[in-house]
């Protein structure tokens, strides 16, 4: 997929996202609420609450987010502020960047961040905000880590749209992150056709990748036809899979998507034969491209409770 045509994508399945993602912004706790862990909602408050700094006061918010040990500043927490055509207007996290235009700047995955920034500030909502989910070489840690960053669009008082937000490495999975991804993907299949969906949902770099959870796409009987965890072993039918304590989760999970939209699962996992089990969810959701139903889900980790620890 070209970059002009993934921007376009990613405007459109945004824009059809603004109703759940940017939930009225009547203030940084009501953005905040639908959250389920309390530095998910410490991030989106601060980055709210300054979004409506720079919509008051423009540039001249930067001094405030530039002090140290400040809410805005302090360990490994900054905020940066990007132009809605890709230009670094501020980072003080990494100063260095600020006036270099980056709207060609990828992860080590080939991730386009400043791209998925840019589709938050071209989104027609006033309010748009969304995640952005990236790899990022943080101090002399020798593999880079996973960021969840939270984006918020805001018009300054000089008419300029510019998006401000901030990440974290250490922010737990969210089950709303793993929802909007998937809706996202449903959205972009009913939209695009299963050609252009597929390619994209199977693109690692994709904003389907959450956090390293891979959102799939299966036919109705089960079947992979999207599956970026295993690209080499196309069409294999998962119907009859169970997990660690012989659950036979997938059949579960066709059965309930047979009547409903949309369905979860819960299951246990090991990553080696030795290992004490893992809790995981699945969340999928049933949509019709071209005259057929898929299930586009995804699968992630669920916290483990202390007595499995």
């Amino acid at each position: 997929m070209s970059v002009n045509r993934s921007a376009i994508v990613l405007g459109v399945v945004l824009a059809l996202l603004s109703t759940s993602s940017t939930a009225v912004r009547a203030g940084a706790t009501s953005a905040a609420a639908s959250y389920e862990y309390s530095d998910t909602r410490e991030l989106v408050s601060t980055v709210e609450d300054a979004a409506q700094m720079l919509a008051a006061r423009g540039t001249d918010a930067f001094a405030d987010f530039a002090e140290p040990a400040s809410r805005w500043l302090h360990g490994t927490d900054y905020l940066y502020v990007y132009s809605a055509d890709g230009r670094c207007l501020f980072n003080s996290g990494q100063p260095e960047l600020v006036g270099k235009a980056m709207q060609d700047y990828r992860d080590v995955g080939g991730r386009p961040v400043v791209q998925e920034l840019m589709a938050i500030a071209a989104n027609p909502d006033p309010h748009a905000a969304d995640w952005v989910f990236f790899l990022f070489q943080e101090g002399n840690v020798l593999t880079p880590l996973w960021k969840t960053s939270y984006n918020v669009k805001a018009t300054l008082p000089d008419g300029r749209v510019v998006v401000v937000g901030s990440g974290r490495s250490n922010l737990k999975m969210e089950r709303r992150f793993v929802t909007e991804g998937v809706d996202a993907a449903a959205a972009m299949l009913a939209a695009e056709g299963p050609d252009a969906a597929f390619k994209a949902i199977a693109e690692p770099s994709s904003r389907f990748n959450v956090l390293g959870s891979y959102a799939f796409v299966l036919d109705m009987q089960g079947h992979t036809l999207v599956d970026p965890s295993f690209p080499t072993m196309p069409g294999r039918d998962l119907s009859g899979m169970t997990d660690a304590i012989g659950r036979a989760y997938v059949s579960e999970l066709l059965g309930k998507l047979a009547s409903a939209d949309t369905a979860s699962t819960m299951f246990f996992w090991r990553a080696n034969p030795n290992d004490v089990p893992q809790r995981k969810a699945i969340y999928a959701r049933k949509v019709a491209s071209g005259g057929k139903t898929y299930i586009v889900g995804t699968e992630y980790l669920l916290p483990t409770p202390i007595w499995m620890n």
